[in-house]
Formats: C-alpha cells, sequence, structure tokens
C-alpha cells in the first residue's frame, strides 16, 4: 500500500515560531513515520511537509490499522503546534496496490494515495481516506467517507 501523508498546519508552525521550529517538527514528524514501519518497507519525503511510504504486502486491513495508528501516534507533534487553533495533525491518504489483479502504473497508484490525501485535507484534516480500488468506476472516489480524528476516537 502507498501512504500519502501530509502534515496539517504545518505553516502555524514557521509563522508563529520560525524556521527552527519547524525543522524541529519535520524531523519528529519523519522519525514518527520510520518508527511505524517494518524492515523493507519505505518512507521518503516529497517535499515540504509531504511525505509517502510504501508498506508491502498490506490489505485493505492492515492499511486501515496502520493508518489509525499514524494518527493516533501523531497527536505527539502538537507541542510543536503554532496556535492552539491549529494543532499539528496528520492526513493520511492510502491507495492499496493489488498484487493479484491487474498491473497498476505506479503514477495511478500515487494519483489514488494523493487524491485520497487531499480528500481527508478538506474533510477537516487529522484523519485518513482510503482510496478506491484502481478497478473501480469513479477514479478519484473513496471507497469509505474520509474519517477525521474525532470519528476514530469515537
Amino acid at each position: 500500500s502507498l501512504f500519502y501523508v501530509d502534515l496539517d498546519n504545518f505553516k502555524a508552525v514557521n509563522d508563529v515560531h520560525g524556521h527552527q521550529r519547524d525543522d524541529e517538527a519535520l524531523i519528529a514528524f519523519a522519525d514518527l513515520l520510520v518508527t511505524q514501519t517494518r524492515p523493507g518497507d519505505l518512507v521518503v519525503r516529497l517535499g515540504g511537509d509531504e511525505f509517502a511510504m510504501w508498506m508491502d504486502r498490506t490489505d485493505h486491513g492492515v492499511a486501515k490499522k496502520w493508518a489509525a495508528g499514524l494518527i493516533a501516534a501523531s497527536r505527539g507533534l502538537r507541542i510543536y503546534s503554532g496556535t492552539p487553533d491549529k494543532p499539528l495533525g496528520i492526513s493520511v491518504g492510502v491507495a492499496i496496490f493489488d498484487a493479484e489483479g491487474a498491473v497498476e502504473p505506479v503514477a495511478d497508484l500515487t494519483a489514488r494515495a494523493d487524491s485520497a490525501m487531499y480528500d481527508i485535507k478538506h474533510g477537516g484534516k487529522s484523519g485518513y481516506v482510503i482510496a478506491a480500488a484502481a478497478s473501480e468506476p469513479a477514479p478519484g472516489a473513496s471507497e469509505e467517507p474520509p474519517r477525521n480524528e474525532l470519528q476514530e476516537t469515537a
């Protein structure tokens, strides 16, 4: 599965505390992502405050658990927040690669993960969306509604 992970309200950290604090937040964020992986998984910084994680051999259930776990673990990042009304959190978009199904170009898998991440950013932030399977109609449609932190803890 391909996870796209973006920091929510990151700009406020820089605006309030400056570059040194936002660098500290990025390092803490990267460290958090690395601690959530297994040997053989991959974490890369795409640019700015956006990262990608390749989690090998993850089905829908495992991907959902991992996404929820990332959201829970990210609560520790709030100490870097710029202002109380804009807490630092994460938005996660997940595209599950079907190893048994048809071949999906990497660009399509990437687009699904990116679109899912923006679905949650526009739906309230601090949550995750698992993208619809590549074989389903309506590209960009989500398999399930965006889940924000409040929904996850309810």
